[in-house]
């Protein structure tokens, strides 16, 4: 999965008022400075996190992000390159907008439903990255501890990527793998005759043996 950001956009959006404010990224290393309060993290992170899950970063009630002087309006546009296919999502409340145009096209994908635009673009456009794995390998906050992957603890860490790459499976197989191997050691064994084993087998109590 390759991601390149084109550029985000907003509008009513946290502290942006109702004109769009646009951000184009660079290609390679994009470096945006201001001081604290300023709308850079809005505008970007927060942005961003909107656009392709439809949620705060924080959790936070959606209504809250809408700019506290103009309550309705809101508007989210990103741009982005997923696997060489153009995509552009633009998304708003109040009223509720989800849009997905689709390698230029002047129309937006057809849809049923916008449940059914956000499994798109978490499985075509995102390619199964959920927004707390999108936080963990993408963004370095200083007051979250655990929201970076270079601030994780070794477990954490190896959590993520047995998420990431769909690694669980193996987890859950040394867990049963262990759990059999305990309850084997627990089992007292016996030596046992031929015929002890025959009728063993014969009772059910031993249904299997090498």
């Amino acid at each position: 999965m390759n991601i390149d950001f084109i550029s985000v956009g907003v509008k009513n959006f946290r502290s942006y008022g109702n004109l769009l404010t646009k951000y184009e990224f660079n290609n390679g290393l994009d470096l945006v400075v201001g001081t604290n309060g300023n709308g850079k993290t809005s505008l970007i992170l927060h942005g961003i996190v909107y656009a392709l899950y439809g949620v705060g970063v924080n959790g936070e009630n959606i209504d809250t992000l809408i700019n506290d002087v103009n309550k309705k309006n809101m508007l989210v546009e990103l741009e982005l390159l997923s696997n060489g296919i153009h995509y552009k999502i633009i998304r708003g409340r109040k009223p509720n907008i989800l849009e997905i145009y689709v390698n230029g096209n002047e129309e937006p994908k057809p849809t049923i439903s916008m449940k059914e635009d956000d499994a798109y673009i978490l499985e075509n456009i995102l390619g199964g990255i959920d927004k707390n794995i999108f936080l963990k390998l993408f963004a370095i906050q200083s007051n979250n501890q655990e929201t970076s992957i270079f601030r994780m603890s070794t477990d954490a860490r190896r959590k993520l990527f047995e998420s990431l790459f769909d690694l669980t499976i193996y987890s859950q197989m040394k867990v049963e793998n262990d759990k059999n191997i305990s309850n084997f050691n627990a089992f007292p064994f016996f030596p046992l005759s031929v015929e002890q084993i025959m009728i063993a087998i014969s009772c059910g109590i031993i249904s299997t043996f090498l």
